[in-house]
């Protein structure tokens, strides 16, 4: 019974509770818009709300082809995004300068008809201290006879939405961070909370280049050896798990390789090969589970994981599509969703996206296959996002900023009503939480530092105080948010320690 009742919870207040503020990640688009006015041929933005996903046709006149970054402000509105080849507002409208990303060949063959071919190759991040910029970086391709696709250089340009009397504009593009053959790039909050680590691997090395986004701008390019060297023809994914412990870069025709990382001094340790028994042709996508135990990774055909905590690790089938059979079903590319779940683009045109759910009680997942129709095509196009919801690194030595909640990066930190404290702070087994002069609390959540929903609930009616018994949570740093009627939420920050 105590089950049933857990579950029905989970059903009802967890699209809430996830959804206490919106985060850059809210807003996701696409679309293919080959035969304007056609159906089946449009824009689409799927907007990540409480009740699920919703998905919106839009007529911007933007054609997406693998490449594709957006952001959104914290009250969810989008502010602007890209298709590799040009950047736009919210609006679908061409930012002043905005043309002319990743200049090249490629750049005239592709941008004029299809959109940038760079599946992954695209993330904006907000400059740490100053509010209103933000950093597009994105990554160029070249045509080589031999690999015929080859990835580099990796660039940034600057988008300021402060500019052009607050209408917004590139105020710098182009600007090249690493040239030379690489791989897909990623990037993990830096552990004080504010700045950012941006990692590129270096094709058919084991190099990895690393440099640190803060105030002052990108620091010098950092280079470290981790594990073997990889590089095929088919060049995959680099991750980093969900609470930025862990890194991953894969190739679907060689393997992946797992590393420790360090949150505050940027290093990366304790590498292990997980290598793939035969070619998986194609795919591409990596991702690490919810507890960053396992690794995920696509072939074309079908999805893999990995035990990381093996002795030796292998690759087990999750989900094949032959299983499933539809024409042209394909998989491709790994992303996180708002809501959690890990959504699975396709090698081909196709109108849906794929998804594999973790539940919370830390269950087997469950993959859903054309789980987000799109209403309609897509071509291979995935957002590249980071952990938004993780922030800074507690009790640890980088953790001297005071960013002690996860809040919008676009949004600064709302004074906290002081009447609200947790006792005992640090907690073992128990602790409660005391909010005087109740203006309407309706439910509390608590979240692991890595953003992760550890519990939940509805406040008591008209209560001030609520007891949380037992606090069966491993140590470590935990975030209270109570959502207010009015929709506010205050947070509170809490220590548990066995």
């Amino acid at each position: 019974m105590a089950n049933s009742i857990k579950h029905i919870l989970l059903i009802f207040f967890l699209p809430a509770l996830l959804w206490s503020q919106t985060y850059p990640d809210a807003r996701w688009v696409g679309g293919f818009e080959e035969n304007p006015g056609v159906p089946g041929y449009a824009n689409y933005m799927i907007r990540f709300t409480p009740i699920g996903p919703q998905v919106d046709t839009v007529d911007w006149g933007m054609k997406f082809e693998s490449t594709v970054a957006s952001f959104t402000d914290s009250t969810g509105k989008l502010l602007f995004f890209t298709n590799g080849c040009s950047v736009a507002d919210g609006q679908g409208k061409v930012l002043a300068d905005g043309d002319g990303l990743n200049p090249g060949e490629l750049h005239d063959q592709v941008c004029d008809k299809v959109g940038y071919i760079a599946p992954k190759g695209a993330m904006a991040l907000p400059s740490p201290g100053h509010p209103g910029l933000y950093y597009l970086f994105h990554l160029g391709v070249t045509y080589d006879p031999i690999w015929k696709i080859t990835y580099g250089p990796l660039y940034f340009s600057q988008v300021d939405m402060n500019a052009n009397g607050g209408q917004g504009a590139v105020v710098q593009k182009n600007t090249v961070v690493l040239n030379g053959a690489l791989e897909m790039f990623t990037a993990v909050r830096h552990g004080n909370g504010r700045d950012w680590w941006i990692v590129v691997a270096e094709w058919r090395t084991n190099r990895l280049h690393q440099w640190l986004l803060s105030p002052e701008g990108l620091s010098a390019d950092m280079v470290q050896q981790v594990g073997p060297a990889i590089g095929g023809h088919r060049i995959g994914a680099s991750t980093f798990s969900l609470d930025g412990s862990r890194f991953a870069r894969y190739h679907c025709d060689q393997g992946a390789v797992a590393a420790d990382f360090d949150r505050c001094t940027g290093a990366f340790s304790q590498p292990v090969f997980v290598k793939t028994p035969f070619s998986f042709l194609q795919g591409g996508g990596a991702a690490f589970s919810h507890d960053n135990r396992r690794l995920y990774a696509t072939s074309q055909s079908t999805l893999y994981v990995a035990d990381l905590e093996d002795a030796l690790p292998k690759w087990d089938t999750v989900f094949h599509v032959f299983d499933h059979w539809d024409w042209g079903t394909t998989l491709h590319h790994l992303q996180y969703g708002p809501n959690g779940k890990l959504y699975v683009s396709t090698h081909s045109r196709a109108n849906y996206l794929s998804s594999l759910t973790f539940p919370a009680d830390g269950g087997a997942p469950t993959f859903a296959f054309k789980d987000l129709p799109l209403r309609v095509n897509s071509d291979r196009t995935l957002p590249n996002f980071p952990n938004f919801r993780l922030y800074d690194l507690p009790n640890s030595p980088c953790d001297t900023l005071g960013i002690n909640t996860p809040i919008s990066a676009v949004a600064a930190p709302k004074e906290q009503p002081p009447m609200l404290r947790i006792q005992p702070n640090p907690a073992q087994e128990e602790a409660t939480v005391i909010f005087e002069h109740n203006p309407g609390v309706e439910k509390w959540a608590l979240y692991a530092s890595s953003g992760r929903l550890a519990k939940f609930g509805p406040w008591p009616k008209g209560a001030s105080s609520l007891h949380l018994d037992p606090l069966d949570l491993p140590s470590g740093a935990y975030y209270l948010h109570l959502t207010l009627g009015d929709g506010r939420v205050v947070t509170q920050k809490l220590v548990v320690v066995k």
